[in-house]
């Protein structure tokens, strides 16, 4: 660890790959401005495409800093890059980002090795884990100005909980929706009129849909008086299905009343109407 020691206890529960080929195509990534937030996440990558330009991999570390990323675990120094730059080094020291340098000149090292033995760590951890609401609300109360909004904050909430996340209004009408993945094409729409009986009739809930699906939702009274649905719908492997119910009701998925008490408390501190 070469940078951003003094965050040793940054929690982590995602893992990711940047890795591009072409340095113009990595350009137009480092560019994009992303209404996004990767908040406990790290990265993986060799800047191959970049190793001969210090000042684009500057720019990265102040990309990934400024999407929420926690750090940057970097392989083959030594092979791709001769070293890393005081620049950057310095860079990612004043914005408190973590620089991981993995052993420098090792032919053998593979991105699998650490992508398991992370991801491992993060499942165990998420297991135990009883600072949900705590740790969620500290990430939401430092999100910059521009991004503080519901749909970031549900985003967060999703990418946590690896769950769809839907706000309804009384008549059960989507008035926010995050899906997980971004591109599922999961009709909750659809899933939600099929338990609109259960829901409309009950404060606090959860079930099972067509043996795919696991929904959990509890019904809000907002200080107007207006009633919203907070709902989270995760799609299972049937073969997983028992196993990964039973883990949900009782440890790896927060409760609901913790997404509630999350999005309540971002509208609080930001000074803004659900």
């Amino acid at each position: 660890m070469v940078t951003g020691t003094s965050r040793l206890h940054q929690t982590v529960s995602s893992l990711s790959v940047l890795e591009v080929a072409d340095v113009n195509f990595f350009s137009q990534i480092i560019q994009t401005v992303q209404e996004e937030w990767y908040a406990e996440e790290l990265v993986i990558s060799s800047f191959y495409s970049i190793k001969d330009s210090v000042e684009q991999q500057c720019k990265t570390v102040q990309y990934l800093h400024d999407l929420g990323e926690v750090g940057l675990i970097l392989y083959y120094v030594g092979i791709v890059m001769p070293d890393i730059a005081d620049e950057v080094l310095e860079l990612a020291e004043s914005l408190n980002f973590i620089i991981i340098c993995m052993p420098r000149n090792d032919y053998s090292l593979r991105y699998n090795e650490v992508i398991y033995e992370v991801m491992e760590a993060i499942v165990s951890n998420q297991n135990v884990n009883e600072h949900f609401v705590n740790e969620s609300l500290e990430k939401v109360s430092l999100l910059p100005e521009h991004l503080r909004s519901v749909e970031i904050t549900l985003k967060l909430l999703s990418d946590r909980m690896k769950a769809n996340i839907i706000l309804t209004n009384s008549n059960l009408d989507i008035i926010n929706r995050v899906m997980w993945p971004r591109n599922s094409s999961l009709p909750v729409g659809d899933l939600i009129r099929s338990m609109a009986p259960s829901i409309l009739n009950g404060r606090t809930g959860e079930g099972e849909l067509d043996s795919s699906c696991f929904v959990e939702y509890k019904r809000v009274q907002q200080k107007t008086g207006k009633p919203f649905t907070c709902i989270s719908l995760k799609k299972i492997r049937s073969c997983l299905r028992r196993q990964w119910i039973k883990s949900a009701r009782w440890c790896r998925w927060p409760s609901i009343c913790g997404e509630i008490s999350i999005t309540r408390s971002a509208n609080t501190l930001w000074l803004k109407p659900s």
